[in-house]
């Protein structure tokens, strides 16, 4: 869908199977779509005070002596922390660019992850000029809680943009980092801002051909319940110049066996914030296969605080 008069945003419900648009009247401005929060019980004073019973849903209030303030509190605090009562993550994919089936990979990568990850997205998918008034705005990254890229905008220029952007990742907003957006935002700025805040740089990629994954870094939590090698169906592997210091390398690939090998996944400290990267994700069917979704499934759990040290993910935030 192409709107040259508004910026098109697309949301999904998880679980709803649903997808809607909505246009915004300004160019860039970005509506969060999501269903209004629920009440948070926000703790109880040892004085006499009314708040709803969510634990009896026959009895709409309730009253409370201090001396039984602390009995109360220790049997309702598991209730409000349960699993059921997590919120989704919050998360925005930005997509588009050249080069890629960016139309079937913002179907595939959302509703892939939405099978192992409680989510609820908005997917912004549009050419370089669109998503930069976007990115421009003020605020606009309040409603998420991770910001997705799958983007190829190699032609960037202004310096100045790309800088605000890493400010307000480095300023404690989380990301993910896949494929092209590697060659995004640095090859024509002549600053080192977006490298720094995705952890590795990368100039060139080889030929295609299907990329044999080894992990080393199985201790990590993102890696630990994945397998040790895997090989994708197809692919495309990025050269990497540069690992940051701030950046860890959890597994490099190969298409020749071995003789050449490049970091293909990491994770950054970027400020506050935590960054996934994985440079694979060029053909459909790779994007789709179990492999590339379990992993970036992980990373983006780890990215939130929401993977426990064994690999698994906290409660609430699983899909069964």
């Amino acid at each position: 869908m192409i709107m040259n008069e508004s910026l098109v945003i697309q949301t999904r419900e998880v679980g709803s199977g649903s997808i809607g648009y909505r246009r915004c009247p300004v160019p860039g401005q970005l509506r969060r779509l999501r269903p209004a929060a629920g009440a948070i019980l926000k703790g109880i004073t040892a004085s006499r005070r009314r708040r709803p019973d969510h634990s009896n849903p026959t009895n709409d209030r309730f009253h409370m002596k201090p001396a039984t303030t602390l009995v109360l509190l220790a049997a309702i605090t598991p209730l409000t922390l349960s699993a059921q009562d997590k919120k989704p993550i919050n998360a925005l994919l930005l997509t588009g660019g050249g080069y890629h089936d960016y139309d079937k990979q913002k179907t595939i990568l959302t509703e892939g992850l939405s099978e192992r990850v409680n989510l609820n997205w908005t997917i912004v998918q549009k050419d370089a000029n669109a998503t930069k008034e976007l990115l421009s705005q003020t605020g606009w990254a309040d409603s998420f809680d991770i910001v997705v890229y799958n983007i190829c905008h190699a032609d960037e220029t202004d310096a100045a943009f790309v800088k605000s952007v890493t400010e307000t990742h480095a300023n404690g907003l989380p990301a993910i980092i896949i494929h092209c957006t590697l060659h995004s935002y640095h090859w024509k700025t002549k600053s080192d801002d977006w490298t720094r805040f995705i952890g590795v740089t990368s100039m060139r990629h080889g030929k295609q051909d299907p990329i044999t994954v080894n992990v080393t870094k199985s201790d990590h939590p993102i890696m630990k319940k994945l397998p040790g090698e895997w090989t994708t169906p197809a692919g495309e592997l990025y050269h990497i110049e540069k690992v940051w210091d701030s950046a860890t390398v959890l597994a490099d690939g190969t298409i020749d066996g071995g003789k050449s090998k490049h970091a293909v996944a990491w994770v950054n400290e970027f400020g506050k914030s935590k960054v996934f990267g994985f440079s694979i994700g060029h053909h459909n069917e790779t994007v789709a296969s179990a492999d590339f979704l379990n992993l970036v499934a992980n990373g983006l759990l780890w990215a939130t605080g929401n993977l426990k040290d064994d690999g698994t993910p906290a409660d609430g935030f699983a899909k069964k």
